[in-house]
This record gives C-alpha cells, structure tokens and sequence, in this order.
C-alpha cells in the first residue's frame, strides 16, 4: 500500500452519508487538504480491477471533494474557521468559539438554522478529530 492520499476513505462505510463527509471536510480543513486539488498516486480501483481482470471501463470511479448539499456548511464553516480554538501547551478546549461563530455568521449574512448549524457542528467534529490525531 502507498502512502494515504487525502481524500482516501472518503467512501468507507464510516465516513458515508452528509455527515461523514462533513466531517471529512473539517478534517481536511485541519490537513490543509480541503482547499488544494485531490492529487492521487494512482487509482486503487483501476488497479485492483487490473489484478483481477475486471474491465476498466466498469470500474466505479469514487467522487471526490464534498456534496453539494454539505456545500453551504462547509463554506460557512471557514468563513468563521478563525474562530477555531486549539488546545495550548497547558490542555484547553478544542472547537468553534460559538459566540463568536453567531456572531460571524450573522455579519457575514448567513441564516443560521438548526439543520445548518448540526451540518456546522459535524465540520466542526473532524477537525477536533484530525487535530486529536496530529497531538497524539
């Protein structure tokens, strides 16, 4: 196995559905991955089907980068992504500053709602869980 590409696992079972890849989007955001094009050492799928001897041309090519619908949370995640809060030398909380987050968002025009800021909450999980990562 090569080494991890960025957007690897983005299809595992774990990271399915809206709030997976949101979550991957907050890590990715950690990474400094979210922002530059996915760059790949190759196709696992095309190489696997090789292997074997599937055809290429029915090998289903994984899509990469973040949902449309998970689009506006993102997008207003790192509108207030300064807002960020990472443990010091001495320990402290991980996380959005939420009363600055309201207080940014609002200014910054957008209409938070509860299934907004649950999709916010969810960016803002993988990026506590990529910085866990890298402290570790």
């Amino acid at each position: 196995m090569g080494a991890q590409r960025p957007a690897q696992g983005l299809h595992r079972r774990d990271r399915a559905g809206p709030s997976g890849k949101l979550r991957w989007a907050g890590a990715a955001w950690i990474d400094g991955t979210l922002a530059r094009p996915q760059q790949s050492n190759g196709d696992d799928a095309l190489s696997d089907a090789e292997l074997w001897g599937i055809p290429a041309d029915i090998v289903r090519r994984p899509q990469r980068g973040i949902w449309e619908l998970c689009l506006p949370a993102v997008q207003a995640f790192t509108r207030v992504s300064s807002l960020f809060r990472t443990p010091g030398a001495f320990g402290g909380a991980c996380g959005l500053d939420y009363g600055g987050v309201r207080d940014g968002l609002e200014m910054s025009g957008v209409t938070i709602t509860p299934e907004l800021w649950a999709q916010i909450q969810c960016v803002e999980a993988g990026a506590i869980e990529a910085v866990m990562r890298k402290l570790q």
